[in-house]
């Protein structure tokens, strides 16, 4: 892939409603045509990762803001099956949470060795999926056997949340592929699996 920042970037952040979730963003354009955006915003755990509040406002930019923003901008396919959401780690509980919340926005995500332990994210993930009809989604999910475990995170660490969610959402019912691998923690364990995973969700040639 391609790494661009450049002046469509810097026009979205300027007139974001929220001045407290921007900070940059990176746009990767692929050479098959997909546009793949990664937000980075400041205080990436403190101002958006640890606070409700800021979770909420950080998914309705996604949904409100960011996707019609690039549907104006860009020839793209407007329907919830063009678009996916990818997370990693503290990213991975929020791609899940927005795309089960806005399935008629997104319906593909995928979610690698998120975490759930901080805060209130695993009671309201759990809650979500339980109290809310199945969405029509497909879902990727998967962590490693040798994922973070802390002293902090009580008695489970990364690997025993995940499969726990993993589970619960295959009983509701959701389409779910994925699994533990044999990994760690990490970018260079995640990264394997990316061909993988765009080959399952969009398994035709462009």
């Amino acid at each position: 892939a391609h790494l661009n920042i450049n002046s469509f970037a810097k026009d979205f952040i300027s007139n974001l409603s929220d001045k407290g979730l921007k900070s940059r963003i990176i746009f990767w354009k692929s050479l098959e045509g997909k546009l793949m955006i990664d937000e980075n915003s400041k205080g990436f755990y403190d101002e958006l990762f640890w606070n409700t509040e800021s979770v909420n406002q950080y998914s309705l930019m996604l949904v409100k803001e960011l996707v019609p923003y690039i549907d104006q901008h860009y020839r793209t396919i407007q329907t919830p099956e063009s678009r996916m959401n990818f997370g990693i780690s503290f990213s991975g509980y929020i791609s899940l949470l927005t795309t089960i919340q806005h399935s008629d926005i997104f319906s593909r995500v995928s979610c690698q060795s998120s975490v759930y332990w901080a805060g209130e994210r695993e009671k309201r993930i759990k809650e979500l999926i339980t109290q809310t009809p199945t969405k029509s989604i497909e879902i990727y999910m998967d962590w490693g056997r040798y994922d973070l475990k802390r002293k902090d995170m009580d008695v489970k660490g990364i690997r025993e949340r995940n499969q726990q969610i993993y589970d619960q959402l295959r009983k509701k019912g959701y389409s779910i592929s994925g699994g533990e691998i044999n990994a760690g923690f990490g970018w260079s364990s995640w990264v394997n699996q990316f061909d993988d995973i765009l080959k399952l969700f969009y398994p035709y040639p462009i």
